[in-house]
């Protein structure tokens, strides 16, 4: 039976005009012989394609691949919610929290991790997937959502003859089954458009994704496939956007103590364009840099040093004019104070730095510009700041010098030492970068010189967001030296090259100008931070309690997981207040990994009860942690208390 006519004139009846005259001017090339033999532009694509499609897809069922989020766990002992409070203080990447019993690892062992969700990689799919519901190849009260792809919309107008849409979305709709159809014919956006659905719309998707292939993929959806499963694609993106419950905790922390310590913050904001010829250099900490330093001619180009790159920069007497720091991390303040005795020097560099950086650092230095990350916590508690955000100010520091530059007024940028990846493992940054190299570069890929070079998925990430930044900045210029990752939209110069010698030579510094950015001087002290966290700590707590009566339910439904979801967003929705979104971004992270335990036991109503009792334990005992933090900063701004260098013993002081 066809159902294209039905099918069309349900889409233009829908609404979905545009979408039913595609696929009207489509079936043109659509030809499907004896109800069973698929033609595509004159072309066999499938012969006895129900048959054949189906019997590819039970195969996958029986034997299936997953997208799927590892269940994090601690192995600790039981803690106070003290103590838990004091290890969260400094902590750099603590996935979940010492006092949250459903994580601990003897109850996630015991519960077997479940798959609820479908991602469909191709139309020709759906009529298949619909006889496994019918046949009960598949338990369709098991399923939660169902996602097809489509990159080609002649093979959706061949989909459209072989099943009833109205009768599928109807289906769904009796099961409680969600279903979402992502239509692009471009690689890339439909690449995009499948990252922003799940990451903004259906994030627990990932904690059980079933990927179906069609036997015969277009190369457009097989690309996808394969960035599905990539060591630098789906999941390391979609988990890195979500941070860290702990880190977030800690900006909020040094973000206070900035305010407390601070009687007043000089804001940075977007100056006017400079000349195209003025020449912004960014020193970033990649082993190329130890090759191209000479190269600097830092008479003519304004040099942005990363806190990572500055020692390589003082060790071949460079003085840059800014210093980039953005890590909240107390080793780079460390490591800075000790870089700063052997060279006192350092002391007259212009800081721009993120407000949420470890108080000492704003100590360090006489004059400094501040800014906030945007999607950070700290970034929320105040109103009326969005002046003062940089685009992202991440992942690492030198996308925000990146953007700094930009900030300030340059148009034309030249990257020294940005190589996410080295070709030698064993060399991954410069020899005298600043602090030690976490660094595991076990990923080949494709490096600038022709060459294979050794990445890892948080360095392609630093690659993707510089490719985002000049791809957003149709005004941007970006120069590059030295070997590394490819980095599209990027203009590669070699070290030894007139184009560069040119291009540094017609440069010039307007030295009045290096500490005199346009910036608005704002009010800080303690009266305005012990409001806004006052402020705060209500909102955390009415989050938490939000999140648990939507999850109090004896299984989890589609309805439930949407519910969820909008509650692990980290946007901004209309009519709330900014410190309910504050609330949200903080606690998204550790919400997110915790809340897999009861996706896992989700049709099983016994266990649901038992393991939503211990999630809501959980939560509670991570919210006092928390609270109590808040509190001990609460308390020190009321008595007015400016901390020393010792801030983090104080702090813990007050805990107690």
């Amino acid at each position: 039976m066809n159902y294209f006519e039905s099918n069309t004139s349900w889409l233009i009846k829908e609404g979905l005009k545009e979408l039913g005259n595609k696929v009207n001017k489509a079936s043109q090339n659509i030809n499907i012989k004896n109800d069973e033999d698929l033609y595509i532009d004159n072309k066999l694509l499938y012969k006895d394609i129900n048959n054949e499609v189906f019997t590819a897809i039970v195969k996958q069922i029986i034997d299936p691949q997953y997208v799927r989020l590892a269940r994090f766990f601690h192995e600790n002992p039981p803690r106070s919610n003290k103590e838990t409070a004091k290890e969260i203080i400094d902590t750099r990447e603590l996935e979940i929290f010492s006092n949250m019993a459903c994580n601990h690892k003897s109850n996630t062992e015991r519960i077997k991790n479940s798959v609820r969700d479908y991602i469909l990689l191709g139309s020709l799919l759906i009529p298949a997937f619909i006889r496994c519901l019918n046949e009960n190849v598949i338990n369709s009260e098991e399923i939660l959502s169902i996602t097809v792809i489509e990159s080609s919309y002649k093979r959706l107008t061949a989909s459209l003859n072989l099943y009833d849409q109205k009768n599928f979305i109807k289906l769904c709709k009796q099961k409680n089954i969600g279903l979402h159809f992502i239509i692009e014919e471009d690689a890339s956006e439909l690449l995009e458009k499948t990252y922003t659905y799940y990451s903004e719309v259906l994030p627990t998707a990932i904690y059980g994704l079933c990927v179906l292939r069609e036997p015969i993929q277009d190369e457009r959806v097989a690309d996808l496939d394969s960035w599905l499963f990539s060591q630098t694609g789906f999941s390391s993106r979609l988990l890195a956007g979500f941070g860290f419950t702990s880190d977030e905790t800690n900006q909020i922390i040094q973000y206070s103590l900035n305010y407390i310590n601070l009687k007043e913050r000089m804001m940075l904001r977007l100056n006017k364009p400079r000349e195209e010829k003025q020449i912004c250099t960014i020193a970033a900490s990649g082993p190329s840099i130890d090759e191209t330093i000479d190269y600097i001619n830092d008479q003519k180009t304004t040099i942005i040093a990363t806190h990572s790159s500055i020692g390589t920069l003082l060790k071949k007497n460079i003085l840059p004019d800014y210093l980039v720091v953005v890590e909240r991390n107390s080793t780079v303040a460390d490591l800075l104070k000790t870089l700063m005795e052997e060279y006192p020097r350092l002391k007259n560099v212009v800081l721009i730095a993120a407000l949420t950086v470890d108080p000492r650092i704003l100590r360090m230095f006489d004059i400094k510009y501040l800014f906030l990350r945007p999607r950070s916590t700290a970034a929320a508690l105040e109103k009326d700041m969005d002046n003062y955000y940089l685009p992202t100010a991440g992942p690492e520091s030198v996308n925000c010098a990146i953007e700094v530059a930009y900030y300030i007024g340059f148009r034309s940028l030249l990257l020294v030492g940005a190589d996410c990846g080295a070709r030698n493992r064993k060399y991954p940054r410069s020899i005298n970068a600043l602090g030690d190299s976490p660094r595991i570069l076990d990923l080949p890929i494709s490096g600038n010189k022709k060459r294979t070079i050794f990445s890892q998925p948080s360095l392609i990430l630093v690659r993707d967001t510089i490719e985002w930044f000049s791809e957003l900045c149709v005004d941007l210029k970006i120069y590059r030296i030295g070997e590394g990752a490819k980095i599209k939209g990027t203009i590669e110069l070699e070290v030894d090259s007139d184009e560069l010698r040119t291009l540094q030579e017609n440069s010039y510094k307007e030295f009045d100008k290096i500490r005199k950015l346009d910036s608005d001087l704002l009010d800080a002290g303690t009266d305005r931070i012990r409001l806004e966290l006052e402020e705060f700590r209500e909102s955390l707590k009415n989050h938490i309690n939000n999140t648990l009566n939507i999850v109090d339910k004896n299984y989890l439904t589609i309805h439930t997981i949407r519910e969820l979801c909008q509650m692990l967003d980290g946007s901004q929705k209309d009519s709330e207040t900014n410190y309910q979104l504050a609330a949200r971004r903080l606690l998204r992270q550790v919400l997110f990994l915790s809340s897999s335990l009861l996706y896992d036991c989700s049709t099983d109503s016994k266990e649901y009860r038992y393991q939503f009792l211990l999630y809501k334990q959980s939560c509670m005992a991570m919210l006092e942690s928390i609270t109590l933090i808040i509190n001990a900063l609460i308390e020190a701004s009321k008595q007015g208390l400016r901390f020393s260098n010792s801030w983090k013993k104080e702090l813990k002081e007050y805990i107690e």
